[in-house]
C-alpha cells in the first residue's frame, strides 16, 4: 500500500510529495532502529519491526497525500483487463530482476567464503546507488513519455533523457577513478581491497544505466512490457550460469563478470527490440 500511494503520486506528477513520502520511509526506519544500535541490543526482529513501522507510517501519510477520493474513483470498461495484461509482464520482469540482482551474494556464500562475500557486499552496496537513481529517474520521466503522441516531441524528449543518462554515466566514471579512497573512507583501509570489485561493478552499472532510454521507450511509449520480461529472463539465466562458471575460477570478482555480461546483453537486446518495434509502429 505504501508503494501504491508512492506510484500514484508519481503518476500525478506530484514529485515533491513522492519525494517526501520516500524520505519518510528512510528517515523513520532510521529513527526506529537507532536507539537499539546505540544501546548495542539490535536484533533481527527489531530490524524487521523498524522496517514494518516505517512502511506503516508512510502508508498513512500517503493516504492523506493522495486524497481518499481517488480510492473510490470509477473505472472505464476494459481498464482492468488492460491493466492486468500490462502489469503481469512488468510484475514478472521485476520479480526475475529482483532474483537475479541477489544471486551474486547468495552464490558467493555457497561457492566461496564469508570474507569474500563480505568484501563483495560492501562494494555492491556502494554501486547500488545507481539502480536507485535510475529507478527514480524513470519514475519522473515515465508519466511524461506515456502522454506523448507526436513523434517529433518524443524524439526531442528522448534526447533529453539520453543527455541525463550520459550525465549519470560520467558520475560513474568519476567514482571509478576514486574507488580506492571511497572504499577506504567508508569501510576503513583494511577493506580498501574491495575497490577492485567496486570498479568492476561500476562497469556493469554503466551498461545498466545505458539501458535507461530504451527501457523508458519500451515501457511508456511503445507499451511493450514484454521486452522487459524477455530481458529479465535472459539476465537471470546469464547471471546464474555465469556465476557457476566465473566464481569458482575468479572468486569474489567472478560475480562481477556475470553482471557485466548480463547488463551488456540486456543493453543490446533492449535497444535492438525498441528499434524493431519503432520501425514497425505507425508514427
Amino acid at each position: 500500500m505504501s508503494n501504491f500511494f508512492l506510484y500514484t503520486l508519481s503518476a500525478l506528477e506530484r514529485f515533491l510529495s513522492a519525494t517526501i513520502l520516500t524520505a519518510i520511509i528512510a528517515v523513520s526506519r532510521l529513527l526506529f532502529i537507532v536507539p537499539f544500535i546505540i544501546a548495542s541490543v539490535i536484533t533481527l526482529n527489531q530490524a524487521v519491526w523498524a522496517q514494518a513501522l516505517s512502511l506503516l507510517l508512510s502508508m498513512i501519510l500517503g493516504y492523506f497525500l493522495v486524497k481518499p477520493r481517488i480510492l473510490s474513483a470509477g473505472t472505464v470498461k476494459g481498464d482492468s483487463k488492460t491493466l492486468l495484461k500490462f502489469s503481469s509482464f512488468v510484475g514478472l520482469a521485476r520479480t526475475l530482476t529482483a532474483i537475479s540482482s541477489r544471486l551474486d551474494v547468495l552464490m558467493l556464500i555457497s561457492l566461496t567464503n564469508a570474507s569474500d562475500t563480505g568484501l563483495y557486499s560492501m562494494a555492491s552496496k556502494v554501486a547500488s546507488l545507481y539502480p536507485l537513481m535510475n529507478g527514480s529517474f524513470q519514475t519522473v520521466v515515465g508519466p511524461r513519455v506515456s502522454l506523448i503522441s507526436d513523434y517529433i516531441e518524443l524524439k526531442r524528449y528522448m534526447n533529453k533523457i539520453i543527455f541525463v543518462t550520459l550525465g549519470l554515466i560520467i558520475t560513474i566514471l568519476i567514482q571509478m577513478l576514486f574507488a580506492n579512497p571511497i572504499m577506504a573512507i567508508l569501510f576503513s583501509d583494511k577493506n580498501a581491497s574491495s575497490a577492485t570489485i567496486l570498479r568492476l561493478l561500476l562497469v556493469s552499472m554503466i551498461l545498466f544505466t545505458g539501458s535507461t532510454p530504451s527501457v523508458v521507450l519500451a515501457l511508456y511509449y511503445l507499451h511493450k512490457p514484454v521486452i522487459l520480461t524477455i530481458n529479465s529472463i535472459m539476465q537471470l539465466v546469464i547471471v546464474f550460469f555465469g556465476n557457476l562458471y566465473f566464481i569458482p575460477i575468479y572468486g569474489r570478482t567472478g560475480a562481477t563478470y556475470s553482471l557485466i555480461l548480463a547488463y551488456g546483453s540486456s543493453f543490446i537486446l533492449t535497444t535492438s527490440m525498441c528499434v524493431f518495434f519503432m520501425k514497425n509502429k505507425d508514427i
